[in-house]
């Protein structure tokens, strides 16, 4: 028995504990979301189960072989869990049944193994058993074909809630999606690993022990989740709810009210200077405008063509403009000029006045003095 049985079973006992303790740990906040990434876990630990026996054992010596068809039931289940996972970690309100044909190619299989453990419940089954070649490719190489698609979905599906936040809040930086991010690098990595030991036998000798260590490094970034939304639990589902809904389908204003409020919200947020709370987000600027937060982001998209991260950020571009070139601020340093020009932190300042700028704080100070 060579090293890779010790690997292996690190890697299931490891991700079969993890799986516990994220389905039965009733600390984090969005526990929808960590239940499926709990199911995520324990598939994979039935696919490192499945590989441990193998490798145990010939089929003929090994008592725990006829647990493989078992183990191999989940595996159509894994990537649709963790995808699932992560569109609940980014939309807590998601409906689920609505997800529920990801585990169409899942249930599929369950059917068809069925008929291949339990062959004497039915007088046909050699009929059943005896597949076409294409779907028998098709079982061979749709996990292969699912890690891959839902790593790309999983990216496209971080990309989009980095832009839905900036609809409705101007501080971006402290949300923290790295941790969420390494997760899906360890799972393609995982995937890149198998393909490689399938490809090249000088690398399998070390795929068993490249999988425990990426599940080491998943189960650290799992445990130590961050916030990925910068406002409350109780404002999220409205918050989500206003962002998410395309706003041509559901305008509930006309032309002329969308002009009316544009006036509104500009004389609140310029006349009251509200643009210089650094706290300010969406829900906290529909309160003080009296307006709803589905009103208020129809506004801004349509009325002033911004998201909510741009329109304050340039208000707070503007007024930094005008410290920068105030004889009172000329012996302060960026980081004062940031936190009264309603920015909470020089790095957001930084990136927020390039951006909109098109230079750096410092190349505009070398400008105005020149």
């Amino acid at each position: 028995m060579d090293m890779s049985f010790l690997w292996y079973a690190l890697s299931s006992g490891s991700m079969t504990l993890l799986g516990f303790l994220l389905l039965t740990n009733v600390s984090h906040v969005n526990k929808l979301a960590n239940r499926w990434l709990g199911l995520f876990f324990l598939c994979t630990a039935a696919i490192f189960t499945q590989l441990l026996i193998e490798v145990a054992a010939p089929e003929e010596r090994n008592p725990w072989f006829w647990l493989i068809p078992f183990l191999e039931l989940p595996r159509w289940a894994t990537f649709p869990c963790f995808f699932l996972s992560l569109m609940t970690f980014v939309n807590p309100t998601v409906s689920i049944r609505k997800a529920i044909w990801h585990f169409v190619p899942f249930f599929l299989f369950c059917l068809y193994a069925a008929f291949v453990l339990f062959p004497v419940a039915y007088a046909d089954s050699q009929i059943i058993l005896n597949l076409p070649a294409w779907a028998v490719w098709i079982i061979q190489y749709l996990f292969l074909g699912q890690a891959v698609v839902y790593c790309i979905l999983s990216f496209l599906l971080l990309r989009r809630h980095e832009r839905q936040i900036k609809r409705f809040s101007a501080i971006i930086e402290h949300v923290d999606l790295a941790w969420i991010r390494w997760i899906m690098y360890v799972v393609l990595g995982m995937t890149t690993l198998w393909i490689l030991g399938k490809s090249d036998p000088s690398i399998a000798a070390l795929v068993p022990f490249g999988y425990f260590a990426l599940t080491l490094f998943m189960a650290y970034h799992s445990l130590n989740q961050q916030a990925i939304y910068p406002i409350s639990q109780t404002q999220l589902p409205e918050v989500i709810d206003a962002i998410t809904i395309p706003d041509k389908r559901h305008a509930r204003l006309t032309d002329d009210q969308v002009e009316l409020l544009q006036k509104e919200v500009q004389k609140a947020v310029v006349g009251e200077r509200l643009y210089l709370d650094p706290l300010l987000n969406l829900p906290a600027l529909s309160e003080k405008v009296g307006l709803g937060t589905h009103e208020l982001s129809f506004v801004l998209n349509q009325g002033f063509g911004k998201n909510f991260y741009q329109y304050i950020n340039e208000l707070r571009v503007e007024e930094a403009k005008r410290l920068l070139e105030a004889p009172e601020f000329r012996d302060k340093d960026m980081a004062s000029i940031a936190i009264h020009a309603g920015f909470n932190s020089r790095t957001t300042f930084y990136a927020a006045f390039k951006k909109i700028a098109g230079m750096t704080p410092k190349a505009y100070l070398a400008q105005a003095n020149a």
